[in-house]
């Protein structure tokens, strides 16, 4: 899977372009980003399905103490 877009960050917006697992990418762009998923952001596969809210879901379970 390919995932692009952008993400909000401290500085402005930071530019996607990954490949791999939608879990793979977020936790990449987690450990380069604590707040990744928290901020706004449009992110979408190759497909244009669009993996924003999936994002955010994701960082609010980690944001809570779940995996």
């Amino acid at each position: 899977m390919n995932i692009t877009g952008w993400y909000e960050s401290e500085n402005g917006a930071v530019l996607v372009d990954e490949t791999g697992s939608a879990a793979a990418i977020f936790e990449r762009l987690r450990e380069r980003d604590e707040d990744f998923g928290l901020t706004d952001m449009e992110i979408e596969d190759e497909r244009g399905n669009d993996l924003s809210m999936a994002a955010m879901i994701w960082a609010e379970t980690l944001a809570k103490g779940g995996e």
